[in-house]
């Protein structure tokens, strides 16, 4: 097993600093500031110096994807995690830097990349590929919807995931067709935002309290 996590989290590291070697080959063509944020439009609203995105960006990420390896480590030797969710986490970094990097500068060489379309998509297809396996996420600290009062009641933390689940897939979908749409970002974002995240919190919330108060009435019941 620590053979496997080791082997992964190396070979993902490297994939991480392989964008450096393109971003090499493409230096004389950039500008000295490159564009690295579009707002929802596709208009840029921020930039950065072309060695950060060639050379820094690339080292933040594999120190990100060095993280986030160690982490899922841990849900995997436990055996809870989902092993589709674990790997997923294990490779998330390695794809999004090998694809985002690229973007950035064939975006800085050519303003007509679609890079707000492709990075929706990529998202998009994540998002998709998480909440299927959702179902089979068992009850663990690191992987899936961690909420505190889901951790010692399993039928609450396998509702949750089987509802996160559908969330997790229409937000993927919302994700990719977002691009084609002519919706201001701040309603997708708000619908993206509860999809994935208040909904899930505010009904494995009720579920607990909900159980806890049947469990009380029952002890109250019990002693009568």
């Amino acid at each position: 097993m620590k053979s496997k996590i080791g082997r992964s989290l190396w070979i993902g590291s490297l994939i991480c600093l392989l964008p450096i070697a393109f971003g090499l080959i493409c230096y004389n063509k950039l500008p000295d500031s490159m564009v690295i944020h579009l707002d929802y439009r596709g208009k840029p609203n921020g930039n950065a110096p072309k060695e950060f995105i060639i050379f820094v960006f690339p080292i933040l990420m594999m120190l990100l994807n060095i993280i986030i390896n160690i982490s899922v480590a841990k849900a995997a030797v436990k055996g809870n995690a989902a092993k589709p969710l674990i790997g997923i986490g294990k490779w998330i970094v390695p794809i999004a830097t090998v694809m985002i990097q690229p973007l950035i500068i064939l975006r800085s060489i050519n303003s007509q990349s679609p890079v707000n379309l492709i990075i929706s998509i990529m998202v998009g297809l994540i998002f998709i590929l998480s909440g299927n396996y959702f179902p089979k996420n068992r009850v663990n600290p690191i992987v899936g919807m961690k909420f505190p009062w889901l951790f010692n009641d399993e039928e609450g933390w396998r509702k949750t995931h089987k509802l996160s689940s559908y969330l997790w897939i229409i937000a993927g979908f919302i994700l990719m067709i977002a691009p084609f749409i002519e919706i201001p970002f701040i309603i997708i974002f708000i619908v993206l935002i509860s999809l994935i995240g208040v909904i899930p919190i505010v009904y494995s919330l009720c579920f607990y309290i909900r159980r806890k108060s049947n469990h009380i009435n029952n002890s109250e019941s019990s002693l009568k």
